[in-house]
């Protein structure tokens, strides 16, 4: 899970170019759309690349996400991984509820897929096997993950 702090976000005044300057420059593929600090939608990279799109690519210079910005899909913590595959898909960042209004934190595909469960090895386990050799050549080619 990312904190709040590791996640850019936006106002529902947020201008289209400075929601996709701060997707583009954090490398997200979603913003929390904020007010103060509780989270009221989601603006996507999709969304905002279909919009300038549909304008044939003038720049909207006024135009604000407010119009664009979706519902967020809101989970409480321990929420299992299956109930929110598809929202992740579908949104690409997930809202993790915390006290009040604010939020403890965010899931996206990349969060998910790097996140090493408490207690276990980044490294998957690998049975002991013996290094594979090149036949004449006596040298080891490969250790097999030991």
């Amino acid at each position: 899970m990312l904190p709040p702090s590791e996640v850019p976000e936006c106002k529902p005044d947020t201008t289209v170019i400075q929601a996709l300057e701060r997707l583009v420059q954090s490398g997200t593929p979603a913003l929390p759309v904020c007010q103060m600090t509780r989270v009221v939608g989601i603006v996507t990279l999709a969304d905002l690349a279909r919009y300038i799109s549909d304008r044939q690519g003038a720049a909207p210079v006024t135009e604000t996400v407010r119009a664009l910005m979706r519902p967020a899909a809101i989970v409480p913590p321990g929420t299992p991984l299956p109930a929110i595959a598809q929202a992740i898909a579908e949104d690409g960042i997930i809202v993790v509820s915390g006290s009040g209004d604010q939020p403890d934190g965010y899931l996206t595909a990349e969060s998910v897929l790097t996140q090493v469960p408490p207690g276990t090895s980044a490294r998957p386990a690998v049975p002991d096997r013996p290094p594979l050799l090149i036949p004449g050549a006596g040298a080891v080619l490969l250790d097999r993950g030991r």
